[in-house]
């Protein structure tokens, strides 16, 4: 697991508004929360 996330408390995903790539990039980076970390919180 990448060491920018592990033992993380909490994740925040945020995308450029004036970039729509940056948007279709938060699809991604929950795929790897999602499958790396153990979800013991809530998804908001």
């Amino acid at each position: 697991m990448p060491l920018y996330y592990r033992d993380a408390e909490i994740a925040l995903l945020v995308f450029d508004l004036t970039d729509p790539e940056s948007f279709k990039g938060i699809d991604y980076w929950l795929g790897e929360l999602e499958e790396k970390v153990k979800a013991e919180g809530m998804l908001l």
